[in-house]
């Protein structure tokens, strides 16, 4: 990862956190490799991500993070156990950022995402995609828009700290 750090002088920093790692796999048949992969994507390069900016937005008085989770994941799948297990790694994390940064106008919020019309979800068969619209009270899929208008609350916000937001249509 390269840094421009002129760049990051003059601009205020908002790190967008989508970084995932899931494979449909029971746990009982994670091999190491896979549970060592899902841990490093989906925990330790949050953290990695965090420490590189966090210092930047200190000096700077101000800072957005928002990581991106998954409401089915916080309630968990079959086939998903490790990816589960990292989202909620995600709660405690943006948690402690939120009360240990909050006094130098750093904030940390938590986008929990359901289904929306995207590349990802038309490779879905579509037997699947029927039984996961039935999870939506409306039977719709969101939008990508749905997420920037939540993304753009967040940076204008000082005040929304330690949160998540379900952007999941009621799942």
């Amino acid at each position: 990862m390269i840094i421009k750090k002129n760049y990051l002088k003059k601009k205020k920093i908002i790190l967008l956190n989508f970084s995932v790692y899931k494979k449909n796999e029971l746990f009982i048949n994670e091999n190491e490799n896979n549970i060592n992969y899902n841990l490093d994507i989906n925990i330790k390069f949050h953290i990695e991500l965090v420490k590189i900016f966090l210092p930047i937005m200190i000096k700077k008085k101000y800072g957005r993070i928002i990581h991106f989770s998954s409401s089915k994941a916080i309630y968990g799948e079959v086939g998903t156990c490790l990816y589960s297990a990292t989202k909620t790694f995600l709660n405690g994390f943006s948690s402690s950022i939120a009360k240990e940064y909050g006094k130098f106008n750093v904030t940390s919020n938590i986008l929990s995402l359901g289904y929306f019309k995207s590349k990802l979800w038309n490779k879905i068969p579509s037997k699947i995609q029927n039984e996961r619209i039935k999870d939506v009270p409306s039977k719709k899929l969101g939008s990508i828009k749905n997420i920037s208008n939540a993304i753009e609350l967040l940076i204008n916000s000082d005040y929304i700290n330690r949160s998540t937001i379900k952007i999941d249509g009621g799942i």
